[in-house]
Order: C-alpha cells, then sequence, then structure tokens
C-alpha cells in the first residue's frame, strides 16, 4: 500500500536473516530480515536526491522513479521529510489454454493482455530524538497520493467442442481506481530500566480505494455490456511491546503484539441476478508470547517459546442478511538448537505456523 524509504549501504550496520522466527512473531511468518542501521554522527542539513528510469526495450513502456530527502541534525535530535513519485507500468502478454472434460470435451484457447499504470506521490516526516545511550523515541508519518491508475483486462479465445469450433468469446475489462489520502504513521520507544529492555511500537493505517469497472463481452452466440463497481475503506491499528531480561546463560522475551481491523466493502453491479454488498469487517488479533533463549558457548545455542493468539472475526453484509462471527483460540511453539561443529554449522529447529487469507483474497469484486 504504501513505498518504504530506501537505505544507503553506509547507513547499515548489519543485516541478520532469521530463518526460523521465535515465538514473538505471528504465527504466518516463515522468515525475517532485521536490517539494524548506524546511529548517525554529525549534525546539520542533509540531502539524499535519487532519480531512475526503467525503459521497456521489448513492450515500450517506461518507469520514472524520484525521491527527494531531507534530514537535520542536532544535539541527538533528527528530523527527516522524503518527497517520492513513483510512476508505474506494467503489462502481461500471455497464451492460454482451458480444457473442460464433461460429457463432451470443451477447448479453449487464446491470448491474454493485462496493461496496469498508476501514478503516485508519498510526502514523508518524522522525527528521531536519541536521548540517550538507553532512550530513543521516534514518530513518522507517511502520506500517498494517489494520483489515478487504470487497469484493462483482454481475453480474445476460440470455443472448441470436441474439437469443432463452435464460439470467438471476446472480453474486455478496464477499470479505474480513483484513492483519497492514504495515511501511514508509526511511533516507537526503545530503551532499557536497569537490565529490563523495552521495545514498542505503535502503528496507524488508513486506506481508501474506489474502483469502477465497464466490461464488454462479444461472441459469436451473445453481446452483453456490464457495469459494476467496487469500494474500500480499511483501518488498522497495531501495537507490540517486548520486554527482554537476562536469565542465567541467555535472555527471557515476553510481551504482546495486538491488531486490530475496521474494513468496509461495497460492490454493485447492473445485473439482478448478481447481488450487490454492503459488508462490514472486523478481526482483532490479541497475542501473547514467551521465549528464552540461551547460548552455551561450545555447546551451541538453544531456544524455546510459546505464542498464544486469540483471533476474533465478525463479517455483516447488511444487504444480502448474510453474518460470520469466528473465534479461535491457537498456541504455537517454537524450538531450535545449533551447533559449530568443526566448520560445518548445523540447526535443528521445530514450529507451528498457520495460513490466513489475505483481504484482497477475500475482495467482494
Amino acid at each position: 500500500l504504501f513505498p518504504y524509504t530506501p537505505l544507503f549501504r553506509s547507513d547499515i550496520r548489519d543485516v541478520e536473516v532469521i530463518n526460523n522466527p521465535g515465538a514473538q512473531y505471528d504465527a504466518t511468518v516463515k522468515a525475517v530480515v532485521r536490517i539494524r542501521t548506524k546511529r548517525q554522527q554529525g549534525e546539520g542539513l542533509s540531502l539524499d536526491l535519487t532519480v531512475t528510469d526503467e525503459q521497456d526495450l521489448r513492450y515500450d513502456f517506461n518507469k520514472p522513479n524520484a525521491k527527494l530527502g531531507l534530514n537535520y541534525r542536532m544535539k541527538g535530535v533528527d528530523f527527516f521529510g522524503l518527497l517520492w513519485y513513483y510512476h508505474q507500468d506494467y503489462r502481461q502478454y500471455s497464451w492460454l489454454e482451458e480444457t473442460t472434460n464433461t460429457t463432451k470435451l470443451f477447448h479453449q484457447v487464446g491470448p491474454y493482455t493485462m496493461t496496469w499504470r498508476n501514478n503516485q506521490l508519498t510526502y514523508t516526516a518524522g522525527a528521531n530524538w536519541q536521548i540517550s545511550d538507553n532512550h530513543s523515541v521516534g514518530v513518522r508519518a507517511d502520506l500517498t497520493h494517489y494520483l489515478g491508475g487504470t487497469n484493462k483486462v483482454i481475453y480474445d479465445e476460440d470455443v472448441f467442442e470436441n474439437d469443432v469450433r463452435i464460439d470467438h468469446l471476446y472480453s474486455e475489462q478496464t477499470s479505474k481506481e480513483t484513492k483519497p489520502l492514504g495515511i501511514l504513521t508509526n511511533a516507537y520507544y526503545n530503551g532499557s530500566a536497569g537490565k529490563l529492555g523495552i521495545d514498542f511500537n505503535f502503528d496507524f493505517l488508513s486506506t481508501e480505494i474506489n474502483t469502477d469497472r465497464e466490461n464488454v463481452e462479444n461472441s459469436l452466440v451473445n453481446d452483453d455490456f456490464v457495469l459494476s463497481g467496487s469500494g474500500t475503506e480499511s483501518r488498522l491499528y497495531a501495537t507490540k511491546l517486548v520486554l527482554s531480561y537476562p536469565v542465567w546463560k541467555g535472555v527471557l522475551e515476553a510481551g504482546t503484539e495486538m491488531t486490530f481491523a475496521r474494513r468496509h466493502n461495497t460492490y454493485w453491479i447492473d445485473k439482478p441476478s448478481i447481488a450487490d454488498t454492503d459488508a462490514d469487517i472486523t478481526e482483532d488479533n490479541i497475542a501473547t508470547f514467551v521465549e528464552y533463549g540461551a547460548d552455551f558457548k561450545r555447546w551451541g545455542k538453544a531456544s524455546v517459546g510459546l505464542r498464544y493468539e486469540h483471533t476474533l472475526y465478525d463479517y455483516a453484509d447488511d444487504k444480502n442478511s448474510d453474518y460470520l462471527h469466528r473465534s479461535m483460540d491457537e498456541f504455537f511453539p517454537t524450538a531450535s538448537y545449533s551447533v559449530l561443529i568443526g566448520n560445518v554449522q548445523t540447526a535443528l529447529s521445530y514450529s507451528l505456523k498457520t495460513n490466513r487469507p489475505s483481504f484482497f483474497a477475500m475482495n467482494d469484486a
């Protein structure tokens, strides 16, 4: 939904790849990349300007991209801003073949073309304050200004019944998207109180997308013209707190992670045989976790953890009297052990994961 702020190589201290994320991570996460940045030195004003352009030589589309970043540092406080213009031009050309086996054999074959173009501007502003070596706080806001996007999909197929051509289907769908200003904000605190480490994050996300579609469907048997549209309004509140404390030969971590999602979906179509929708979706995820990891030197490293997740899901469509309520409570254990044998690094790990559909997969359209 929102572009990331790029890091320059000189800003990076180290990169860590975690192939078996522990209990503090969501049960859908398969791997984690941790990028630690260097503490910035010096004071004053800095400027970063990056302009790139990609030109496709086969299909002749163009993707310009420009970023302008400013940073002002004084006495441990950073004020930063970023302006990013992004143009996307994507095309797909495929050849599709589909076979349906019933009492007769149906075969559809023909080209598929998809083009997608959009433009957007992102405005970023924020501040970081390094209060001391043990305390730092920060806040950031990203505003995404969507300048419009158009998607076109074309199917052009011959239809065969038992190897005899019976029809030719041509379908063209044009979708136009509009989005009000999108908002993403983040606030954090990282520090310690004695031996107790504290890591806290809070995020808020608000987006809205409205899509109008025109479908032209032509065949040797029947022609049709269909209008439809959909809209989504989404809000997300998320927070995570991790407390750490040294115990024996390692560190004990415990904390909580909470996400609260609110989404409103609408869909309409000018065909009475297909129902319109006006649905409200809420999804709340509340998790607690505890994990202990120890370093036994030449005997290796080991960790064990447990994550508990409570998920509450509600779906209500006022136009169709459709209601769905789900409440789930799940435990996700993790364990790992690694040791260096000579020059060979070995590792054994166990974790229980789950998979949940994305909001896009549940789109009414």
